[in-house]
């Protein structure tokens, strides 16, 4: 059985169904008010799902979720230090020996790096503090890389500590995707419910790096089932890059009574090179 963290995430529905489809008896934790909506979105697998109601994964009673010893466990990352170390403590006191976490690419570099000739690999992390970040004229998504990079470092610190146990992390981009049907819009996290493309914004500086959530979640469920190992594991997800001139193109040839509401390309700084 596999233990998934946060069934009415975004990210968390996706990895529950792709799990069930595959054939896992998975058990999933969601916040108390969202639990009998999850339950009934998953009721035709029958025994194969369980469902444990917790008030928040970073400060709750987890026991319940954690009674067996044979199990497997995908926890969603939080962002602060505190929470990381807390959600893989929880199920190594109950014996668990891999554990794959959810991360985010923001972790491992400077964005503003984006677009010249970086590799990331196993051993990447962002050296900028979050302090460092707020204190200069970094832009808004350094701030974000820089809260992301302490969690991501604390679970290499925990791997460091329990060799014994199998660690996976799967740093991703940007997931759009159509939401999982399993989940019906008003199940969703409020953040989720309000995604949106931001094809333009002024002073928008996101790296246009994305891939598909099928593929992050994939990358889960193959982490499950790759041997363990005695040193803990990342698996990069990621795809070419996209530019916001891409959609908006495209969109101006599938739907071109929209054309006038775009962007005027013509008036854009030229996309980066390679």
């Amino acid at each position: 059985m596999s233990l998934v963290a946060a069934a009415s995430g975004f990210l968390g529905a996706h990895i529950v169904g792709q799990l069930l489809d595959a054939g896992y008896k998975v058990r999933d934790t969601a916040r108390s008010p969202k639990a009998d909506a999850v339950r009934a979105a998953y009721a035709r697998y029958g025994d194969k799902f369980e469902l444990v109601a917790i008030k928040d994964i970073a400060t709750s009673d987890l026991a319940p979720a954690l009674k067996d010893n044979k199990m497997s466990a995908i926890t969603l990352t939080s962002s602060s230090v505190d929470g990381s170390r807390r959600i893989l403590e929880a199920p190594l006191s109950s014996n668990f020996k891999k554990i794959v976490v959810t991360g985010s690419t923001a972790a491992l570099h400077d964005p503003t790096l984006t677009f010249t000739n970086l590799t990331c690999n196993e051993n990447s992390c962002l050296s900028t503090t979050r302090e460092e970040a707020l204190v200069s004229d970094a832009s808004g998504f350094l701030v974000y890389s820089a809260s992301k990079a302490p969690a991501e470092k604390e679970i290499w610190k925990f791997a460091e500590e329990h060799p014994d146990v199998d660690i996976t992390t799967t740093p991703a981009r940007s997931s759009p995707a159509p939401r999982s049907r399993r989940l019906d819009r008003a199940h969703l996290q409020p953040r989720q419910r309000r995604r949106r493309p931001a094809l333009h914004r002024p002073g928008l500086d996101l790296p246009p790096l994305y891939v598909n959530v099928a593929d992050v979640t994939k990358a889960h469920v193959l982490a499950l089932r790759a041997p363990s190992a005695s040193k803990p594991k990342r698996i990069i997800v990621s795809s070419g890059e996209f530019y916001f001139s891409d959609a908006i193109r495209h969109l101006a040839s599938i739907l071109p009574e929209l054309k006038a509401r775009l962007p005027d390309l013509s008036a854009a700084p030229e996309d980066p090179k390679e």
